[in-house]
């Protein structure tokens, strides 16, 4: 836009189309130019009276000439005005053209809104601050003026997202609008912004979208590893918006709002055993601009203290998470918080989980051939602890139970299913595991003689339900100097492996770097990343290159897949000789199985989704005296009951009616915690806006646009281009009247 006053502010959408339009006006100059060329002058006779007649006329003819001039140069400067979509960024004017004017405005009502900075006058919150803002703001415009309203927290439905003139609903709205608990989501705000605006464009409109919140480290993700991730989706919303709208952002915030809060808090294992010692891992993150230093965490066990932890300084920006052990001295549902002393945003100074300590869990293996030799589901017991005499003491308890049973099997009361040389499986069959996994379970795959790579493929692969975390190719059984088989590669880096390698690293014969594999499957990790590779055998064609998978996993809806290469029996491998293989078996379990105590611990926004016996339903109780509705629903895939609600908006515990223990945590989004104050330089590049379009402590905003859009843009070009037809049309009727043709 022009740096002119407000009343003659005008801009191009394409500014170079008017320049090319300006440039195009030296034609018709030229052009007259050339007509005032002179010639060499010949005197005889007859001129005498030609040049009388022409001095009579001279002044006639000029003002005829330098008119055609004027209309032409005109109009190929409205001409090019219409084509570059100009705009005039007065609303007088504006109004005058008959503007139909469509204001967007997207509020950020993320948790870290409730922040009260000190040092203000007022003890408004931050999203106080925004509603009387945009309320005042709203009192500036045209009784014609259309608004409509955003919230930008994430998962949040438009307040008003059909643009309404009336600014008295509008108003109240707005101060009824609460601080959520989620984080910021800006990029989907200016997304749901940008289909409003089409839509107003439809008609006409001319739209403007202001963004008011309070440029916070969180709102892009700024000095998180995503941030370059999540600063590309909000500059393509933000290029896409612009394109159709104006957009300004009021920043509401402060320099040196400050914050800590708990971002993390989960058990290091999912299974959680009664009576057995349990390690939480708890993470506090320093939102402020200052190190922070002698930090104390406090864990509670259904209210009860167990335990303290003073933390070391954190930096700016920084997560530091430490171990803290508890036990659970009864099986069942406990409530663990976490919990920090009181700061001036005291949404995440508290965090809970709900933990379901078992007396073991279960497990089912699925034995594909129970005649079987080589002993593959009897290393597999073992492994999970299983022996005559102390069963009961073991973590896992594990069934066994044929192929031929599983069809028709109740998977829910298991937190995996271990499936040992299994052959063809039905379709049904197959879908059934794989809801299973994706409502949380743990699959776990073991080949043998049985297993088809075709048949494998067919039922859980590529071509069937898709729930291998790679495919099956070929038996492989390496060829080796010394016919021992294979070893492992001594990279044991994935997490699953973290204690073993702790161990090797004492020297502790884990018996990992010694076992030897006579032949297992070739397997194919599939293109999109998503499969992990747990371990990898040794190349035998090129020493030092990368080996054949060993074990693979993936996650499937909210459980897990993980894929071994070589069988459990003890004729294909000798990893069920050494001590390290029943570590490893459950090293795999526990890190791999979610079906713990994740299922009660939602992400805002979640719903409830839990097998019909759990609980029963009606309307639980939530946090702040809400009231929650849950029903049963039969699940379309395994024709099953299930508990079900609508998405749980707030953070807290949530408890079915007459029970002593909730059943539901919900926390605050653990991204929102880093608060601190980002510059209007960082801001602007993050949505690519001009720094101009960020008003910093507002204490109004005015109508005029900012550079991506204008007042006139709907209507002015139309009457503009109508303006040159009319030029024309006037240059060619004066050009025959005058009898002259330039």
């Amino acid at each position: 836009m022009l740096n002119l006053p407000p009343i003659l502010a005008i801009g191009f959408m394409a500014p170079w189309i008017m320049g090319a339009a300006a440039g195009a006006t030296s034609v018709p100059i030229i052009i007259h130019l050339l007509n005032k060329r002179r010639f060499k002058i010949m005197f005889w006779a007859a001129m005498d009276f030609l040049l009388a007649a022409q001095r009579r006329n001279a002044r006639r003819l000029q003002f005829q000439r330098w008119l055609l001039l004027l209309l032409r140069i005109t109009a190929l400067l409205v001409l090019g005005a219409a084509i570059a979509q100009m705009f005039l960024g007065c609303e007088r004017i504006g109004g005058l053209l008959g503007e139909d004017r469509v204001m967007i405005v997207l509020i950020d009502d993320s948790y870290s809104m409730g922040y009260t900075d000190p040092a203000a006058k007022t003890k408004d919150s931050h999203l106080d601050q925004a509603k009387k803002l945009v309320i005042d703001w709203m009192q500036t415009l045209q009784s014609s003026d259309r608004v409509a309203i955003v919230r930008t927290s994430t998962g949040a439905a438009p307040v008003m997202d059909k643009p309404t003139p009336d600014k008295n609903v509008l108003r109240q709205l707005i101060q009824a609008m609460p601080v959520s608990d989620g984080g910021t989501d800006i990029g989907t705000a200016l997304g749901k912004a940008a289909t409003i605006a089409q839509e107003a464009r439809k008609t006409g409109a001319n739209c403007q979208v202001l963004l008011v919140t309070d440029l916070s480290y969180s709102s892009i993700a700024y000095g998180r590893p995503e941030g370059p991730h999540v600063k590309e989706q909000l500059q393509k919303a933000a290029d896409e918006l612009r394109k159709i709208a104006s957009l300004r952002v009021a920043d509401v915030g402060a320099d040196d709002q400050a914050n800590k809060g708990i971002t993390t808090l989960k058990t290091k294992r999912p299974v959680v055993v009664a009576n057995s010692s349990t390690k939480l891992i708890v993470g506090v993150t320093n939102g402020t601009k200052l190190e922070q230093a002698n930090l104390e965490v406090s864990v509670l066990v259904d209210g009860v203290a167990a335990g303290k932890e003073k933390l070391p300084r954190i930096a700016p920006g920084e997560e530091i998470r430490r171990e803290l052990e508890v036990r659970f001295k009864t099986k069942g549902r406990h409530v663990v918080e976490a919990r920090l002393d009181p700061d001036l945003l005291a949404a995440d100074d508290v965090r809970r989980i709900i933990v379901d300590a078992e007396e073991q869990a279960p497990v089912l293996i699925i034995d594909g051939d129970p005649g079987d030799k080589n002993f593959g589901t009897t290393n597999l017991q073992v492994a999970l602890g299983w022996t005559a005499a102390n069963k009961a003491d073991e973590e896992f308890g594990p069934v066994t139970k044929t192929e031929l049973d599983l069809p028709q099997e109740n998977l829910d009361p298991y937190d995996a299913v271990i499936l040992s040389d299994i052959g063809d499986l039905a379709p049904k069959t197959a879908e059934h595991l794989k809801a299973y996994a994706e409502a949380g379970g743990l699959v776990v795959l073991f080949p043998g003689p049985r297993m088809s790579p075709d048949a494998i493929n067919k039922s859980l692969g590529e071509g069937g339900v898709k729930l291998l975390p790679a495919s099956v190719i070929q038996l492989v059984k390496p060829e080796l100097a010394d016919q021992s088989g294979v070893l492992f590669d001594q990279k044991f880096d994935h997490p699953f492996l973290d204690l073993l390698a702790a161990g090797i690293k004492k020297q502790e014969k884990t018996g990992l770097e010694s076992v030897r594999t006579m032949q297992y499957f070739k397997l194919s990790l599939p293109v999109d990343g998503a499969s992990e590779v747990v371990l990898r055998f040794q190349s035998v064609d090129r020493p030092g290159a990368e080996g054949d998978p060993a074990v693979v996993t993936r996650k499937i809806g909210k459980g897990r897949v993980v894929m071994f290469a070589s069988s459990a029996g003890q004729g294909w491998t000798t990893f069920p000789f050494f001590p390290g293989y029943k570590e490893f078996v459950q090293e795999v379990m526990f890190h791999a199985i979610s079906r713990g105590s994740e299922r009660y611990t939602l992400n805002l926004n979640d719903q409830i989704y839990l097998p019909r016996e759990e609980a029963d339903p009606g309307m639980w109780d939530g946090p702040r005296n809400q009231k929650v509705a849950v029903e049963v629903t039969v699940d379309d895939k395994e024709h099953k009951s299930r508990l079900t609600s609508g998405p749980l908006t707030m953070a807290g515990l949530y408890s079915p009616p007459g029970a002593k223990t909730p059943m539901i945590a919900v926390n605050v989004d653990d991204n929102e915690a880093d608060i601190r104050h980002l510059t209007a330089a960082q801001f602007a590049d993050a949505l690519h806006v001009n720094t101009a379009d960020i008003l910093s402590n507002p204490t109004k905003v005015d109508t005029l646009t900012a550079s991506g859009g204008a007042e006139g843009e709907g209507k002015l070009p139309r009457y503009l281009l109508l303006t040159a037809l009319i030029l024309f049309g006037l240059e060619t009727l004066f050009a025959r009247m005058f009898s002259v043709y330039h």
